[in-house]
């Protein structure tokens, strides 16, 4: 045999046995891919499918590693996700812990890079440099091979083949076929995640529709509630709620007027509250269904013409919009309707409305603004009574007055008075007529006032406004205070009353001011024809013959005099002041 021969032959052997390994291969692929296919859970397959892989390359090892980010810092990073070890050969997370968490890939640059871009890669360990060299040697590797796994166009993770004893390498066509391999495992996972994300979402959208059935169901329980209350108040109102159909349903696009005309003849009651039945003297509500405006409505009322063309106008609603009505026993009623029609697609189909009978409030209006008018009247007949009667009276003596004042000055002009030769009788009796004039009118103004104050205007309190004046106003004075009632009290006028109280207190501002006095005293006498009131200090007293400035006696005087009464005056310097007024009832 020549060595040509021979050569051949080995080449040929060898053909036969790669050809054998390859199919071989195949053939662990074809279950490998068979096992995840039928599997639910790949990973529940993975330590076999490992183990095929391992054994099928002669490996020491086989790993599944995935790409995670470092716990700490981020940083890219591998974690052990599924081995197979031959016997006596350690785990790699034995040799290197950190491949239970993470494992950086910055001790690796190299391998990162080519794996990345989907390209498998062999190492021999002699041929590596630091750091990955000694994570190498402390798996006690001689050769790795490594085929990265690309999941959904992305690096997911690498096949890792360690060779301990000897190194191999794996020819174009083995690496093709685990290629193929990987490409099973990333079919896989990418059919995990996909049916995880699809549960995922599901279960986001079973959580989705229990919490829509939950509002929902909340929704209708509150909308069963809120029919409830509405019920009971549309029931139990004292206000009349009523729901109008409009059949046909009016289009918004025909004219104003039309629409106008369209409303008024196809409203009708669909359905009413007992309060809105009782308004026109029915007690069942549904005899009201059907009810239109053209039934009850006031023939030729301006109300009522407006009605309908202010809702229209206003945007198919209103508020307190009055109608005038005859109810079913032909009561004529006044009521005030608010509403808001119901629009759909184009056309009003009906609406709700409520409604308040103010009837008795018209009524009570008119009998007010009748009063009113009557006591107008009656204010004006008494104002002419009384400027008739001030004509006739103080006109009339105040003119007698006028006319003797002028006689007077008529005779001094010409009988040119002098000391010796002047008559003075006339001028006497010219005066006295004037005095008594002057005194007619002064009575007849008093009685005036009096007929215009209310008589029937009376005032208890004179006793106690009294005691409160002189406690408020001597309350941080140094003076001794008595009030005294004597009699039983009568219900005095305003004017009669208000009057002695203003005397007092001007009397009281008076002692504090000027008197000096340690002591004041008040008595208030009732008696069946008068009451008096004597107010008394033990001041320093003056001379009432002496005019004084400010001292008020002038205002008490005044006053006395407008309730018709009697004023003394006792004082003398050094001995104290008595003040007595006597009046009249």
């Amino acid at each position: 045999m020549t060595a040509q021969s021979s050569y051949a032959q080995v080449r040929s052997s060898q053909s036969c046995l790669a050809k054998h390994e390859h199919s071989r291969l195949l053939t662990t692929v074809a279950q490998v891919a068979n096992l995840l296919l039928r599997s639910p859970d790949y990973q529940t397959v993975l330590p076999e499918v490992m183990r095929l892989l391992g054994e099928a390359v002669g490996s020491d090892r086989a790993s599944l590693v995935q790409n995670v980010p470092d716990p700490q810092t981020g940083k890219a990073a591998v974690q052990l996700h599924t081995q197979w070890c031959c016997a006596e050969v350690p785990t790699s997370t034995e040799s290197i812990p950190e491949l239970e968490s993470a494992l950086l890939w910055e001790y690796f640059p190299d391998f990162e890079t080519q794996l990345a871009q989907g390209e498998a890669m062999h190492v021999q360990a002699a041929d590596v440099a630091e750091p990955a060299l000694s994570l190498i040697q402390a798996l006690s590797n001689v050769s790795i091979t490594m085929v990265p796994i690309i999941v959904n166009d992305r690096f997911w993770g690498v096949f890792s083949f360690d060779y301990c004893r000897e190194a191999k390498r794996l020819d174009e066509a083995e690496q093709t076929i685990f290629t193929i391999a990987a490409d099973s495992v990333a079919a896989a996972i990418e059919r995990d995640q996909t049916q995880k994300a699809i549960l995922q979402a599901e279960q986001a959208r079973s959580r989705e529709l229990n919490h829509l059935n939950t509002k929902l169901q909340q929704t209708l329980t509150q909308l069963s509630e809120s029919e409830k209350r509405f019920r009971t108040l549309f029931e139990l109102s004292s206000e009349g709620f009523y729901c109008v159909e409009v059949d046909p349903p009016c289009p918004v696009t025909i004219p104003f007027s039309e629409q106008c005309d369209w409303l008024h003849q196809n409203i009708r009651v669909v359905k009413a509250n007992p309060a809105f039945a009782a308004m026109y003297g029915v007690e069942n509500p549904d005899e009201l269904i059907g009810l239109g405006s053209t039934d009850v409505h006031v023939a030729d009322s301006e109300k009522n013409a407006a009605f309908i063309p202010t809702i229209v106008k206003h945007g198919y609603r209103c508020h307190n919009l009055e109608t005038e009505e005859i109810d079913f026993r032909g009561q004529q009623h006044y009521f005030l309707n608010s509403a808001v029609c119901t629009i759909s697609e184009g056309h009003i189909t009906g609406g709700w409305a409520s409604q308040l009978d103010i009837t008795e409030l018209r009524q009570a209006r008119e009998d007010l603004a009748e009063e009113s008018l009557r006591a107008e009247t009656a204010l004006i007949r008494e104002r002419t009574r009384i400027a008739q009667e001030i004509h006739d009276t103080l006109a009339q003596t105040f003119t007698g007055i006028s006319v003797q004042l002028k006689l007077a000055q008529y005779l001094v002009k010409q009988t040119q008075i002098s000391d010796n030769d002047c008559d003075l009788t006339q001028f006497t009796s010219i005066l006295e007529r004037v005095g008594s004039l002057a005194q007619t009118g002064l009575d007849e103004a008093r009685r005036s006032v009096w007929s215009i104050y209310p008589v029937t205007e009376t005032q208890n309190s004179l006793p106690q406004d009294l005691a409160d004046h002189v406690k408020q106003v001597t309350n941080s004075v140094s003076i001794r205070t008595q009030v005294t009632v004597t009699g039983s009290p009568q219900p005095l006028s305003y004017f009669v009353s208000r009057n002695l109280l203003r005397l007092c207190q001007e009397a009281l501002t008076n002692v504090l001011k000027h008197a000096n006095a340690a002591t004041l005293e008040i008595s208030l006498t009732y008696r069946p024809q008068q009451v008096s009131l004597q107010i008394y200090d033990d001041g320093c007293g003056f001379s009432p013959q002496f005019k004084t400035e400010g001292f008020g006696l002038v205002g008490m005087s005044e006053r006395v005099d407008q309730i018709n009464g009697q004023l003394r005056i006792a004082s003398q310097p050094g001995e104290g002041t008595e003040i007595f007024v006597e009046v009249p009832l």
